[in-house]
């Protein structure tokens, strides 16, 4: 009995394996042979290729029940944009994603711990020589006493961040809204009246 049910198993994983196979050459088909798919992409500054591309509206959340430490860990990235310089006490760097929003600016999101209970997610706007244009936190978690927590929302137009504060008997909620400057920098939002 147990033969049958490993065999079984082990036919619909072939079969199942070989329609994925025939899907990704089918999808293909609309594609110029001449073209060949490393073209396809856009020119990217080294490391950049390998980080994971966020879909935009995305809310970040990130905190100490969802962070994933498997998450992409490029030293070689995070050296030459001198990350570890601008925040010398955190540890444990990951770049999360990347996103677009302006052309002339990578934008991508690191998550570091900053000693055992605290946990910074920030968005990094870099150029092509990897010099840092602009960062900003859209995301905190500190387990300490759980009085303090940060979400982004990563909108095409600008940037939403909502902070909690549980210090007092009603939780305080602030939300800060940002733009991007076509320099990669960020701008508090003016409220229009």
């Amino acid at each position: 009995m147990k033969k049958v049910l490993i065999f079984s198993l082990f036919a619909l994983f072939v079969s199942c394996q070989t329609h994925v196979d025939q899907k990704t050459e089918d999808s293909n088909k609309d594609i110029p042979a001449s073209i060949a798919p490393d073209t396809i992409r856009e020119k990217q500054p080294d490391g950049m290729e390998i980080i994971k591309i966020q879909k935009l509206p995305f809310t970040d959340s990130t905190n100490f029940d969802n962070y994933h430490e498997e998450e992409t860990f490029s030293s070689d990235l995070l050296d030459k944009i001198n990350f570890q310089q601008i925040f010398p006490d955190g540890s444990d760097f990951r770049i999360r994603y990347k996103v677009k929003l302006i052309d002339s600016i990578y934008s991508i999101v690191v998550t570091m711990k900053q000693g055992e209970h605290e946990l910074l997610t920030t968005l990094l706007n870099i150029d092509n020589q990897f010099k840092i244009k602009g960062t900003l936190l859209i995301a905190y978690d500190e387990i300490a006493e759980s009085a303090f927590r940060t979400e982004g929302k990563i909108l095409s137009n600008g940037i939403e961040v909502t902070e909690w504060n549980y210090m007092g008997e009603e939780p305080e909620k602030t939300l800060k809204k940002y733009i991007l400057k076509s320099n990669g920098e960020f701008e508090p939002a003016q409220d229009k009246p």
